[in-house]
């Protein structure tokens, strides 16, 4: 069996279990199929999805909802600055408290979260939810831990081999809007 891994270019070969991809830390993988369609089975890592772009306002908290396979409400994130990496060399170069665990998770259909040409056969998905404390200005990266790879244990540094996306500081501007009900127009100052 032939499998690929986001981080890996080339598959690696499984032929017992000794030979499972150990870049980084420990996957997961879980089969997709259907019972209520005809459908081949597929074997998914549990993993993001893709890189997600998040905007957080500067010194304000904010949250983060990851999308992927397999995702659980255990699952954990770690903000590192921009110019790291997942996996980070350690937990020490987190920009907030070291790992963070999803508080909350969302429910929702498949169809409405997920392209056709990725979509699971799961008619349910999961979406993560981070809720992360204030932070500066700047721009920072999302290393993530599934709670599958790490079968429920606290997960270390290299755990956090999945980069979930990045975070950029917002360029909100705020606006005033202004409505002159007798001739139903508005003026807007900037």
């Amino acid at each position: 069996m032939l499998i690929y891994t986001e981080s890996d270019r080339e598959p690696t070969v499984m032929k017992d279990g000794t030979s499972c991809p150990n870049a980084g830390g420990p996957r997961a993988f879980m089969l997709d199929s259907a019972t209520t369609v005809r459908s081949t089975p597929k074997l998914l890592e549990v993993a993001p999805l893709r890189s997600h772009r998040f905007t957080c306002r500067p010194g304000k908290p904010c949250s983060v909802v990851v999308t992927g396979y397999g995702l659980q409400e255990s699952d954990h994130v770690t903000i590192l600055p921009a110019d790291g990496s997942c996996p980070p060399e350690d937990l020490g170069q987190a920009v907030q408290e070291q790992v963070i665990s999803s508080k909350r998770q969302i429910r929702t259909s498949s169809k409405t979260t997920y392209d056709y040409s990725v979509r699971p056969q799961n008619e349910q998905t999961i979406m993560t939810v981070f809720d992360l404390k204030p932070l500066d200005e700047g721009k920072y990266i999302v290393c993530y831990a599934t709670s599958r790879s790490t079968r429920g244990e606290d997960p270390v540094a290299k755990d956090f081999h999945y980069k979930a996306g990045e975070i950029g500081k917002d360029v909100m501007r705020s606006h005033n809007t202004s409505w002159n009900l007798a001739t139903d127009n508005a003026s807007q100052s900037v």
